[in-house]
């Protein structure tokens, strides 16, 4: 399995599929490559129509394994059923717990929403 690094910088489109529950294993590193104990972190991620436009969702997070920089974000089936099929944008944050000004960007990009294909 290939290992794709992003940085703020980037830009990354996601697929979301509405109808079912969508979800992404992330792991947050420091920038020499080693993994960041995010414990003491909290994490955003919203997906708009345009930068500063209508909220289609806001993600979930699953922050079990956090001490080993392993999230899991995840859009459930009802939540996704409600965004439309179209195209938007999103980004993911992290903020510092403790000081909720210390805020980083990890990446973002375009968002395209589309229905599954399969009928269930």
């Amino acid at each position: 399995m290939t290992r794709t690094v992003y940085t703020n910088k980037d830009s990354v489109p996601i697929k979301i599929y509405t109808g079912v529950r969508n979800y992404w294993t992330l792991t947050v590193t420091n920038d020499d490559g080693t993994v960041l104990d995010a414990t003491g972190y909290t994490f955003a991620c919203e997906v708009r129509d345009k930068p500063g436009g209508r909220l289609l969702a806001t993600m979930g997070w699953d922050l079990t394994d956090i001490a080993t920089g392993v999230l899991v974000m995840e859009i459930t089936k009802a939540n996704s059923l409600l965004m439309g099929e179209r195209s938007g944008v999103y980004d993911v944050l992290q903020l510092e717990t403790a000081d909720a000004t210390n805020v980083v960007r990890l990446y973002g990009g375009i968002a395209e929403i589309t229905p599954v294909v399969t009928e269930v």
